[in-house]
């Protein structure tokens, strides 16, 4: 210990400023991530990024399903990068029987409001296997897609509706 005066006006370590980013700025974005459970048939997710430094949202994405013990199920998702991408999607999924499912995905570009795809699909699932058939309309591509699925093999086994629904038949690309 020293009985030199000491002010506590001035540091005694010197104090370097944090690193500059790229942009030269000194903090990276904020994230967040939301999941609102409720019950086995309503979800909402959310995922956020923002700029601390320009006082922006970077990304979003906003999810939010519902569905029935039955297998019935709608989903929306909302996509957003700043400069980049503000995209809607929506999946439809209709249980007919217990072993046919019918279902309808939409992902629509909202900035230049245009569809980037729909897609038509039937699936038939029996115990351990199911075959799925689809149309797809796509900006620049029309395709017809047959996948057969060997539960257990190509996918995991799905227990509840609940699952069921959140995984859906040809779901969300990103």
């Amino acid at each position: 210990s020293s009985s030199r005066p000491r002010s506590i006006r001035q540091p005694t370590i010197p104090i370097t400023p944090a690193p500059l980013t790229s942009a030269g700025h000194h903090f990276g974005p904020l994230n967040a991530e939301l999941g609102f459970y409720p019950n086995s048939y309503v979800f909402y997710t959310s995922t956020l990024a923002f700029d601390v430094n320009s006082g922006d949202w970077t990304t979003m994405t906003h999810e939010l399903g519902l569905t029935d013990l039955r297998g019935d199920a709608v989903r929306v998702q909302y996509l957003y990068t700043r400069d980049s991408v503000e995209q809607i999607n929506l999946l439809l999924q209709a249980k007919v029987t217990r072993e046919i499912d019918l279902g309808y995905r939409l992902r629509q570009n909202m900035t230049e409001d245009t569809s980037l795809e729909s897609t038509y699909y039937i699936a038939f699932n029996r115990q351990c296997w199911g075959i799925e058939f689809a149309y797809t309309d796509e900006q620049d591509d029309k395709s017809m897609q047959v996948r057969l699925n060997l539960l257990g093999l190509s996918q995991p086994v799905k227990k509840t509706a609940e699952e069921q629904a959140k995984n859906g038949h040809f779901w969300f690309k990103h």
